[in-house]
């Protein structure tokens, strides 16, 4: 089917099957659960079934660990991140005036909310909890201007907090860091 890069949750809320062979998960085996988890989650949590080290600078997920054994780690993601492109839509493109490039589009979904941001557009708000089907666009309305707001904003989180020194481990750039002062380089230092 075409027309699947839009961010209707017909499209983006693909149920996720995990078995997981270890006792650990035998009290939780066969339970649903609602929490919200992205596909990004799934490399940390092969990872850490493996017992093997989460590169921090590559994964930006969190390891479903906590969810499959039943653990008492509470869960704290609350929204997940889709992002996609209107660059082959010329319909779109072309009367905006939007370079290739330039034609990015993000959803931040939560529980209740669904903002979708695009780059030389309007942004899209929909109320999931009273609108489950996201037929009404409420993001030009004034009296949701604070929720539309609060979800940019969580967006801007989002991207500020994406690994930017990949290759490059935090511990390893804390003792870069301290083995220039250790030989004498002072950068920055007035």
């Amino acid at each position: 089917m075409g027309e699947k890069e839009l961010f209707h949750d017909t499209v983006v809320k693909v149920p996720l099957i995990v078995v997981d062979p270890s006792t650990q998960s035998d009290a939780t085996r066969g339970t649903v659960v609602d929490a919200i988890v992205e596909s990004i989650d799934l490399v940390p949590t092969f990872l850490d079934v493996l017992g093997l080290p989460q590169p921090w600078e590559w994964l930006e997920g969190q390891s479903l660990v906590p969810l499959l054994r039943g653990t008492s780690v509470p869960w704290t993601k609350d929204m997940a991140i889709c992002e996609n492109t209107y660059a082959f839509r010329d319909c779109v493109r072309l009367p905006i005036g939007a370079p290739v490039d330039r034609c990015n589009m993000t959803m931040v979904r939560t529980a209740e909310w669904k903002y979708v941001h695009f780059d030389g557009l309007a942004p899209m708000l929909f109320d999931l909890v009273n609108d489950p089907e996201e037929f009404e666009d409420l993001g030009a309305s004034g009296a949701h201007a604070a929720v539309i707001a609060q979800m940019r904003q969580r967006l801007l989180d989002w991207l500020f907090a994406r690994r930017r020194t990949t290759g490059i481990a935090p511990q390893a750039i804390e003792g870069w860091n301290a083995k220039e002062l250790q030989i004498g380089i002072e950068i920055g230092v007035w």
